[in-house]
This record gives structure tokens, C-alpha cells and sequence, in this order.
């Protein structure tokens, strides 16, 4: 009885009353959510986990979805029965294949073939088809041997294109040969590559309609001194508008196995018009190589990230200077965040010429800092005042650091000249703000650094960052010499004269709250004399906020 219900529900049941279309556009929901959950365990299965999901409910639901072409488009898994049994039920329409050449684990092996080639190599048979293709291979070489086999069909509908290895190796491989998929690939637009050797002819098809190249690992002994033919295929590319670069720019070392190549002029540069994201991660010598050849427009966003073959590089302040000068930047770009992490030997900053809404309705631009190491471990003072002197930060109207770890004051105060124009600074994060308290007083022309006063920080103006109206202080921790810190500070500011800072924001951390309201009293009324006392600033108002918990104080 329970099997004829299942199978041919009552005409009165929620599950028979809902229109096929409807049904369809379930299942379609469905079977991506659970795609993309298989991505997610990156483990291809033998039969997607949606379709017993669909087809074993009831006749009405069975019925609805195998008269629903476009539920049967998408080819993710490695069962070769019922990879012909998609190829037929979604009848002509484009399909989303990835074909997965490499064998299985060795105890899931089965006499003869494995079956996820097999299922890749009907899925491909129907390459006219495709309209997302993911070329999975354990090796590069089985990459290009599927990609020549492939190489006189033609891909008309192809869009995007995946080239993936399971394992990185130094294999050898031939160049791709000038025209793959019979040189007919006109609606190519996104070209990922993984692990996988990828030397094309510069002259290639699959290059001229890009508008996302992301390569991943994807040097070999082959690009050793090939910069410049990574530079003509970028150039080729007049549309991208994205690119992704990851250990995958070619060393600058002469290869064992070939004739010296002529040096790259060092003047020469390729425009790139289009670009509107840039994300490069490499070693530092192989990043400062290739920027310094490239002509950027204003970006939507620019990512570098830099990592030093030595932990500790005493050069390094010199070279991230001298990688900042090499940007070909329009003169409207604006780096919007820096990113320093020592720890890992990485420096990353990005940008754009973008703006964010402020408080008074107009856009102002930001810049967006968040310090992941302590300033006083292995230089990163001296890197980082190096990137953000060398970086067209100046525009700034609004400050906003994340703090992971402190900075030390003359650390702030090297920001702060680099951003004289801030009007408003939020700080947040559990760190201490002692210093930014410290260097928010202190008069430029008597800075002092690690090793003494700094000779070179003489500032007209009577204090840093002098037209700040707005300072928010988030999230932080306080004590009673931090309280003492910010009455200072504004003490400072107001002896100095000048100051315009007329609104201030405290809000602790959740976790390291003042351990009575009197505190907090003591430290308003400290503020409210101050800011009274003076006639050459406005007065000042001052927020306090705890976050919620078991003790509610009412201001």
C-alpha cells in the first residue's frame, strides 16, 4: 500500500497539485544546490545524489523531470551509463560537461577502462555541444594529448574552458598547436589553467575573445626565459578583463636545455585596455618582471601578493619601493586596501578607483589597511612605510584599518603623512590602540623611529592628519593608561591648534569591557573639560557603546 501510495500520490496531496513548470524549476534549484556541494568535496560521484531525489518520489515527479531537457545539461560525474542517458534526455541543448580523464584510486580500480574516461569520452564526442568544458588528467602530457585529439572538431558554443591537473610534474610537452578546435571557438570568453603546461601559439584562436585568463601553476621547464612570450599572449588578448596569475610566470633563468634568449628590453610595455582586475601571486622577482612591462588603465581592483625566497630579506624595503614605481598606473588610480603578513613573507595591496558613501552623503575615496603581523618583527616598519610612500594613496578622505596586530607609532605616523587628507578614521580590531593614540598627538617634526628622530619628517602642519573631523574606535581594548593616552591626544591636538576633530566614537570589545560605568564617566567628563577649554577647536562629542551581554549600562 505505502508502495502505490509513493509511486501515485492522492489527487488531493500538495505534490500533485503543483504545475510541471513549477515542478521543474524545483529540481533545477535542487540539482545546482547539490552540484555545488559535490564541488565542495571535490570528489567526483558515479551518479549525481539529486536525481534519485527527483526520479523516486512519484510518476507525476518522475514524469515532470525527464520531460525537462535543461535538467539534464549538466555532466559532473563519472558513471558512463547514465552519461548516455543525459546526452539523450537534453536533447540539443548546450551542455556543462567535466570530463574527468584521471584514473581512479587504485582500490576502487575496475577491469578494463575507468570508468570516468569512459563517461569523458562520450560526454566529449558531443563537443558541438558544449558550452562549459573542465579537462581533468593526472599529468600535463594527457592534457595536451586530449587537447590535439580535440584539436580538428570545432567548439562553436564553447564559453568557458578548464584545463586542471591532479599532479604538478616538470614533464616536457610540445607547444599547442597554432589552432585547437579547428580554430572555431567564437564564443570563448574565460580560460582557466591549472597545473597544466599551456604554450600556445601567440597567434592561437583561443586567445583572441578572452575576458578571463586565470593560470595556476602552470609554468614548466619550458618558460624558462619566456617572458616575453607570456607578454605577446597577454597582448593578444585586447578584451581581458580579468586576470589571475599564480605561480605561473616564467622564470627569468636561462634554461639548461635551450639557446640563451635575447633579454627583454626593459622599456618595453603592453597595454592592456580593457583590464579591470588584477590578481598576481608569485615570487617577488618574477612580479616586479612582469608589472614592469604591463601599461594598466584605471582597475576595478588589484591584487599582489609577494612571496620572498628568504625569510628575512634586509633588502626588502628598497624592493617593494621599486615594485610600486614600476606600475604603470593612470593618474585617477587608487589603491583602496594594503595587506601586510609577514609571517608568511607576503606583502599584498590592492585598489581601484572606486568610492564608498560617507556619513554626509558624499563619496569619498578609502583606503582600507589591515595589519595581519607586529610591526616591530623582521622590518615590516620598513617595508611598510616603503609600499605606502611608493603608492598613489594621498586621495584618501577616509581611513579603515583592521587591526590583527599592533603598529608601532612611528609606523601610524608614516600612514599618516601618506594620507594627509583623512576626515574620517575608523580603527577596529581587539588590538591595542595606544599607538594610533600616541601618533594621533604627536608633532610631525619631532617623530622618532627605531633608531632615533626622523630626520626627513618636517610637516608644515602643526600635528598629523590635520583636517580629521570623525575618529571611530571599534571593538577595542581599554584600560585606564589608554584612557589617559586619549585625553592626551586631544590635549595635544588642541595645544597645537588647528584641530577639527569634533566627533568621536568608542565602542569595546565585547570581551574586555571597562569593569564599571564610573570609568567611562571619569573619561567623558575628562573629554567634555578639554574640549571646552579650548577656543581654537569645536567641541567635541563624544559615544560610548558596550556591546550587548550581561551587564547593560545605561548612559
Amino acid at each position: 500500500m505505502s508502495s502505490r501510495a509513493s509511486s501515485t500520490p492522492s489527487s488531493s496531496s500538495p505534490a500533485a497539485r503543483l504545475p510541471v513548470e513549477l515542478l521543474c524549476y524545483v529540481f533545477l534549484e535542487y540539482r545546482d544546490f547539490e552540484s555545488v556541494r559535490a564541488l565542495d568535496r571535490q570528489k567526483r560521484e558515479d551518479i549525481p545524489i539529486w536525481v534519485p531525489g527527483v526520479l523516486h518520489v512519484c510518476r507525476a515527479w518522475r514524469s515532470a523531470a525527464l520531460s525537462c531537457a535543461s535538467l539534464w545539461t549538466e555532466l559532473n560525474f563519472i558513471n558512463p551509463e547514465w552519461t548516455s542517458k543525459f546526452l539523450q534526455l537534453s536533447r540539443e541543448l548546450p551542455l556543462d560537461v567535466y570530463a574527468d580523464f584521471s584514473p581512479p584510486p587504485y582500490r576502487m580500480r575496475r577491469p578494463g577502462s575507468s570508468s570516468s574516461t569512459t563517461s569523458a569520452n562520450k560526454a566529449m564526442a558531443h563537443l558541438q555541444r558544449i558550452r562549459q568544458l573542465a579537462i581533468r588528467a593526472n599529468d600535463k602530457i594527457d592534457v595536451h594529448r586530449i587537447l590535439m585529439e580535440y584539436a580538428e572538431k570545432p567548439a562553436l558554443l564553447l564559453e568557458t574552458l578548464v584545463l586542471d591537473c591532479t599532479m604538478y610534474s616538470m614533464s616536457m610537452v610540445e607547444d599547442f598547436a597554432t589552432e585547437l578546435f579547428a580554430g572555431q571557438t567564437p564564443a570563448l570568453r574565460v580560460l582557466r589553467v591549472r597545473n597544466a603546461s599551456f604554450q600556445p601559439k601567440m597567434t592561437s584562436n583561443i586567445l583572441h575573445g578572452l575576458t578571463h585568463l586565470e593560470m595556476t601553476g602552470a609554468f614548466s621547464w619550458r618558460w624558462f626565459g619566456k617572458t616575453r612570450d607570456m607578454l605577446d599572449m597577454l597582448e593578444t588578448s585586447p578584451r581581458l578583463e580579468s586576470l589571475k596569475l599564480e605561480y605561473s610566470i616564467p622564470s627569468n633563468k636561462p634554461s639548461p636545455n635551450q639557446v640563451p634568449t635575447t633579454p627583454l628590453d626593459p622599456s618595453y610595455t603592453i597595454a592592456m585596455p580593457s583590464l579591470r582586475k588584477l590578481d598576481i601571486h608569485d615570487y617577488y622577482d618574477g612580479v616586479c618582471r612582469l608589472i614592469g612591462h604591463l601599461t594598466l588603465p584605471p582597475s576595478h581592483s588589484m591584487h599582489l601578493t609577494l612571496t620572498f625566497e628568504n625569510h628575512v630579506d634586509p633588502a626588502g624595503r628598497a624592493r617593494v619601493a621599486s615594485l610600486a614605481s614600476q606600475i604603470h598606473m593612470d593618474p585617477e588610480y587608487a589603491v583602496q586596501s594594503l595587506w601586510v603578513d609577514v609571517r608568511s613573507s607576503r606583502i599584498s595591496f590592492a585598489g581601484g578607483h572606486s568610492s564608498e558613501p560617507s556619513g554626509r552623503g558624499c563619496s569619498e575615496n578609502v583606503l582600507k589597511l589591515t595589519m595581519d603581523c607586529p610591526s616591530r618583527t623582521w622590518n615590516v616598519d620598513e617595508l611598510f612605510t616603503s609600499t605606502v610612500q611608493a603608492l598613489p594613496i594621498d586621495g584618501t578622505r577616509s581611513l579603515d584599518v583592521h587591526l590583527r596586530q599592533p603598529m608601532e607609532q612611528y609606523v601610524w605616523q608614516t600612514l599618516f603623512r601618506s594620507v594627509p587628507f583623512v576626515t574620517n578614521a575608523q580603527i577596529s580590531g581587539m588590538e591595542t590602540t595606544h599607538e594610533f593614540l600616541q601618533a594621533l598627538g604627536a608633532n610631525p617634526a619631532l617623530e622618532q623611529g627605531p633608531e632615533g628622530q626622523i630626520s626627513n619628517a618636517l610637516d608644515a602642519s602643526p600635528h598629523n592628519l590635520v583636517h580629521l573631523e570623525r575618529v571611530s574606535l571599534m571593538g577595542i581594548a581599554v584600560d585606564e593608561e589608554w584612557c589617559e593616552l586619549l585625553v592626551e591626544a586631544i590635549l595635544a591636538r588642541r595645544r597645537l591648534g588647528g584641530s577639527k576633530l569634533r566627533r568621536l566614537h568608542i565602542e569595546t570589545a565585547a570581551d574586555k569591557r571597562i569593569r564599571c560605568a564610573t570609568e567611562f564617566e571619569r573619561l567623558e567628563d575628562a573629554v567634555s573639560l578639554v574640549t571646552s577649554s579650548f577656543a581654537n577647536g569645536p567641541r567635541m562629542d563624544m559615544e560610548i557603546s558596550v556591546p550587548l551581554s550581561g551587564d547593560i549600562w545605561d548612559w
